[in-house]
C-alpha cells in the first residue's frame, strides 16, 4: 500500500501524536485526590469506558482520517496511454466591433457557429479557448472535451468584459504563457483584425516565440456601422459614424508566422477548416499506474472509532453495536450519491414508459430530469414523447430550444422537428419542415429524411395536403440517457389514451421550461496577466 499525498501524514501526524500524548498521560483530578481502591468503590458503574480509553479511540479516529486524506492506494497495474503534449488554442475577439451586422446575424454569432463547426471537424485535437479584446481571458485550457468548449462558446458575449479594443500583441503574449515550452504552438485568431496597420511587433513576437498563427477574418470589406447598446449609431466625432471593416493587414501576421489567413465569406472556408483540423498533434505514449483506492476503508474505521468513543456499551449492550454501525453508515451516505441513484432510476422508468407507449409518464419523467439537470438529451426525449402524444407545438418548442455537438444527434433532432412541423399541416409549417429536413441532411445523409423532404416539397408544389403520407416516426438520438428507438412497436395489452387523457405539461409549465432553457449561463473568464499589457494598442480604437 502506498499514499498519493503523504504530505498529510508528515504535517498532521506529529501534531496529533504530541497532543494526544499530553492528553493521555495527564492524570484525572479524582486520581490525584483518591487512591485507586477508593475510586473503585466510589464509582457508580465500572462497566463503562474510562476517559483515558475514550481519548485513545478519539486518537485512532483522527489517525484514520489523516490516513484517508493521504490517499491510500494499492497499485493494480500499469496502463499505457497516449498524451498529446502540444496545445492548440482558439482566440475569439469579443470587442464591440464584433457586434456589427455586416455578417448575419452578427460577426460574433457567426464566428461562434463557425468554431462549433471546427470542433466537429477536429474531434481528435486538444483545443483551448481564449477570449480577447484589450485584455486576454482564459475560458478553457486545452482539452479533448469539446462539449465544454461548445458550452463556453454558446454563452460567450462581449458584455463579459469592460475594457474594449483589439490588442493582438497582448493576445500573443497571453497565449505564449499557456503553451507548453517544448511543443508546437498553434493559435487560431478569430477577429475582424482591429485597427492596427503594420503588425510588425506582433510578427516579430510570433517568430521569436515560434507561434504559428492562423487568422479567420470575421468581417467584410464594405464594413458596417457600430451601434450603441441602445440601438443608436456610435460616432467618432459629431458628424462621423464609426464604420468597422475587415483589416486585411492581419493576414501578414498569419503568412509570416507560417499560418494561413482566410475571410469567413471566402470560398476557401472548408479548405481552411480542414487545414486547421488537419494539423495533427504529436501524441506521446506514457505509462499511467492504475490504483485501487482504500480511503473508504479508513473513513469507515474512523466512523467506528467515533461511535465507540461517544457510546457507553455495557455487557448487555454489546449486541446492539452492529445495528448502530449500519445506521451510522446509512446516515452518512453522501446525499449526492443517493440523488444520483434516484436520477438513474427515474431515467430508466421514463425510458421503460416510452417503450411501453406510456408517453405521458415518459414525458413527465424526462421533464423532471431535464428541469434538474438541464440535459439536452432529456429535453429531446421529452419532445419525442410529446410528439407521440400529439402535442406537436410543444414538441416543436422543445426541439427548437436545444442543439447537440454531435452531428448524428443533430440529424435526428432536425428530422424529428420536420416531422412535428408536417403534422401541423399548414403551408407556413410545411416550409419550415423543408428547412428542418435540409438541416438534418446537412448533418447526415439519410433515406428517411430524403423521402420526407421529397414528399413535403411535392405537397407544396401541388398544394394538395391530402397527398402527404405520414412522415417517418420520430427517432431518438443514441445515448445512454436517451431512448434507443422512438418508433417502438406497440406492446400487446397497452391501450393508447385519448388526447384529453394523455395530457402533458400545462401551458404554464411549458413557458417555465422554455424560460429556463433560454437563460444564459454566466461565465467567469480568467484574466491572463502579461508584461506591458498596453504595448501594441497604440493604434487601437476603443471598440
Amino acid at each position: 500500500m502506498t499514499f498519493l499525498y503523504p504530505e498529510f501524514i508528515y504535517m498532521m501526524l506529529p501534531v496529533l501524536i504530541v497532543l494526544f500524548a499530553l492528553l493521555l498521560t495527564q492524570s484525572e483530578v479524582q486520581e490525584q485526590l483518591f487512591s485507586p481502591k477508593i475510586l473503585e468503590k466510589l464509582r457508580v458503574d465500572t462497566n463503562r469506558l474510562s476517559t483515558r480509553v475514550r481519548n485513545f479511540f478519539y486518537f485512532l479516529m483522527f489517525l484514520f482520517i489523516i490516513m484517508a486524506l493521504a490517499g491510500p492506494v494499492i497499485e493494480k497495474g500499469i496502463a499505457k496511454v497516449q498524451v498529446k503534449d502540444d496545445a492548440f488554442f482558439v482566440a475569439l475577439d469579443i470587442s464591440d466591433s464584433m457586434l456589427c451586422d455586416d455578417i448575419y446575424p452578427t460577426r460574433l454569432e457567426r464566428a461562434k457557429l463557425t468554431l462549433l463547426e471546427l470542433l466537429q471537424a477536429a474531434r481528435s485535437s486538444q483545443i483551448g479557448l481564449l477570449a480577447f479584446a484589450k485584455e486576454s481571458y482564459l475560458l478553457s485550457p486545452p482539452t479533448l472535451d469539446h462539449r465544454s468548449i461548445a458550452f463556453f462558446l454558446k454563452g460567450l458575449q462581449g458584455t463579459h468584459i469592460s475594457e474594449q479594443g483589439t490588442n493582438i500583441l497582448t493576445l500573443l503574449k497571453a497565449a505564449d504563457k499557456l503553451f507548453a515550452q517544448d511543443g508546437e504552438k498553434k493559435l487560431l485568431i478569430v477577429s475582424d483584425g482591429g485597427d492596427s496597420e503594420a503588425f510588425s511587433r506582433e510578427i516579430a513576437f510570433a517568430k521569436e516565440r515560434g507561434i504559428k498563427v492562423f487568422v479567420l477574418g470575421v468581417a467584410t470589406d464594405r464594413g458596417a456601422p457600430l451601434r450603441e447598446s441602445g440601438g443608436g449609431l456610435r460616432k467618432e466625432s459629431a458628424e462621423r459614424v464609426v464604420i468597422s471593416r475587415l483589416n486585411r493587414g492581419i493576414s501578414r501576421l498569419a503568412e509570416e508566422s507560417g499560418g494561413t489567413f482566410v475571410s469567413i465569406e471566402s470560398m476557401e472556408m472548408n479548405a481552411f477548416l480542414q487545414k486547421i483540423s488537419g494539423e495533427k498533434l504529436n501524441p506521446s505514449e506514457k505509462e499511467q499506474p492504475i490504483y485501487f483506492h482504500l480511503f473508504v476503508f479508513f473513513i469507515g474505521m474512523a466512523m467506528l472509532m467515533l461511535l465507540i468513543a461517544t457510546s457507553s456499551f455495557g455487557k448487555g449492550e454489546r449486541y446492539h453495536l452492529p445495528a448502530l454501525l449500519l445506521l451510522a453508515v446509512n446516515l452518512v451516505q453522501p446525499a449526492q450519491l443517493k440523488a444520483s441513484l434516484f436520477d438513474y432510476r427515474n431515467l430508466d422508468e421514463a425510458k421503460s414508459a416510452y417503450e411501453n407507449e406510456a408517453f405521458r409518464a415518459s414525458a413527465k419523467g424526462y421533464h423532471r430530469y431535464g428541469i434538474e439537470h438541464k440535459s439536452a438529451e432529456a429535453i429531446y426525449n421529452e419532445a419525442n414523447a410529446l410528439y407521440r402524444l400529439g402535442r406537436y407545438e410543444r414538441a416543436i418548442g422543445l426541439y427548437n430550444s436545444i442543439h447537440f455537438v454531435e452531428a448524428q444527434k443533430n440529424h435526428l433532432l432536425y428530422h424529428n422537428l420536420g416531422n412535428a412541423l408536417v403534422k401541423l399541416g399548414d403551408e407556413a409549417h410545411l416550409k419550415k419542415a423543408v428547412e428542418a429536413y435540409n438541416k438534418a441532411l446537412r448533418f447526415q445523409e439519410d433515406q428517411a429524411s430524403r423521402e420526407n423532404l421529397a414528399m413535403v416539397e411535392e405537397l407544396l408544389r401541388k398544394g394538395d395536403r391530402r397527398a402527404l403520407k405520414q412522415p417517418a416516426a420520430a427517432a431518438a438520438a443514441r445515448s445512454a440517457k436517451m431512448t434507443p428507438e422512438a418508433d417502438v412497436k406497440k406492446v400487446p395489452g397497452v391501450t393508447a389514451l385519448s388526447q384529453e387523457e394523455e395530457r402533458g405539461m400545462s401551458d404554464r409549465e411549458a413557458k417555465k421550461w422554455l424560460k429556463i432553457l433560454g437563460e444564459h449561463q454566466s461565465l467567469h473568464p480568467y484574466k491572463i496577466a502579461v508584461d506591458d499589457p498596453d504595448e501594441g494598442g497604440d493604434d487601437e480604437k476603443p471598440w
